[in-house]
């Protein structure tokens, strides 16, 4: 018995999770970037994004990780053996679920509201996830049409990564030389 899926199969996952965090976070920035041009150069813009860069792959990380323990405890047939179908659903679900939370109770008034249904939110959004899994076994069609998108994600592999190699260079160097 294997314990996680086989890498073509993390692949695709891992690289739509690095597309939603990195096109979030760039989409953020770029919203922000006239205001920053006032009080910064463009060298510290640029260092600004090798941060966020480095943040976003970690971010990119541990979210993985945590499908693949997820995969680990639940039954094989839902998680692991279709972990691209099931890893694209999950990805989608859950931080568009955090987000349309968030945005239900964006004012500060409802702060206690928020915490309060936090944990009927997550019950929610646990059972729509199940619900989601289960169709991905039981149709094929929605199981295709998740493994297609994620493998369409592929080439922002090619894009991010080298970047964020060169981020992780500029991040320890300036941390090893500035330190």
């Amino acid at each position: 018995m294997k314990l996680f899926p086989p890498f073509k199969a993390i692949l695709p996952v891992y690289a739509l999770i690095v597309f939603l965090t990195y096109g979030w976070s760039l989409a953020v920035t770029f919203w922000k970037i006239p205001s920053w041009l006032l009080y910064m150069s463009l060298g510290d813009l640029a260092i600004a994004f090798c941060y966020i860069f480095v943040v976003n792959f970690v971010e990119s990380a541990i979210f993985l990780i945590g499908l693949l323990g997820l995969g680990l405890i639940l039954p094989a047939r839902f998680l692991r053996n279709r972990f691209s179908a099931g890893g694209v659903l999950l990805a989608l679900l859950l931080p568009a679920s955090a987000m349309l939370h968030m945005a239900l109770y964006a004012n500060a008034d409802l702060r206690d509201a928020f915490i309060l249904s936090l944990p009927v939110w997550w019950f929610g959004t646990v059972i729509l996830a199940a619900i989601g899994l289960w169709l991905t076994v039981r149709f094929e069609f929605l199981e295709n049409v998740l493994t297609g998108l994620a493998e369409r994600m592929i080439v922002f592999l090619y894009l991010f990564l080298p970047l964020t190699l060169v981020a992780l260079v500029v991040v320890i160097g300036r941390n090893l030389w500035l330190a």
